[in-house]
């Protein structure tokens, strides 16, 4: 079993359409502050990002952003526990995956699933060991992962490498799968068949 003391988690800068969004950003605050898990984002004072950073510290939790420079001062979220200011968005990208122990994306745009897909794809060719998931409430996420799952029947993704995604509609089912993923060291990501 994976003992996670770091998880990031990817989310967005709007709140979406509807109270579930910020209810799902509640509620995996505050296992995560109850758990005792640092949560490591993006830094930012807006959306999801903002209502999951200010649970966890309203509970006590400790949260660390990591935002590049160039979003600028009034981007960033003003009580972080600890603030990392980056040079780029990749750099941003790489330390968020080095300092976590697995990895959520809650629902977002274009910013979470660039971020979430590249996990995936740095998981699948071993460059860390984390796991990942996708809080899926009201199956927000469905879509993809409908079509991830057709990567797999038309050649292009191996059954193995789809597994590594975990998938689940509340924060406590999400974080009892990542901490039960096994991890798969599979090198063969290069060759077809």
């Amino acid at each position: 079993m994976l003992k996670i003391k770091n998880i990031c988690v990817y989310c967005g800068t709007c709140t979406g359409n509807g109270p579930v969004y910020a209810k799902t950003a509640i509620a995996l605050g505050e296992l995560l502050a109850a758990r005792k898990i640092g949560l490591i984002y993006g830094g930012s004072y807006a959306g999801t990002m903002r209502i999951l950073a200010d649970t966890v510290l309203s509970a006590g939790g400790q949260v660390c952003g990591i935002i590049p420079k160039s979003f600028g001062a009034e981007a960033v979220h003003p009580k972080l526990t600890e603030l990392v200011e980056t040079n780029s968005i990749h750099e941003r990208k790489r330390l968020m995956i080095e300092r976590s122990d697995a990895i959520i994306a809650m629902p977002g745009g274009f910013g979470t699933l660039d971020e979430i897909m590249e996990a995936l794809a740095w998981r699948q060719l071993n460059i860390h060991q984390s796991p990942c998931g996708f809080l899926n409430p009201n199956g927000f996420y469905d879509g993809l992962i409908n079509f991830l799952e057709h990567t797999v029947t038309a050649g292009f993704l191996r059954t193995q490498h789809y597994r590594i995604i975990q998938t689940a509609a509340n924060s406590e089912e999400l974080l009892i799968k990542l901490e039960n993923y096994e991890h798969i060291d599979d090198n063969r990501w290069r060759q077809d068949g």
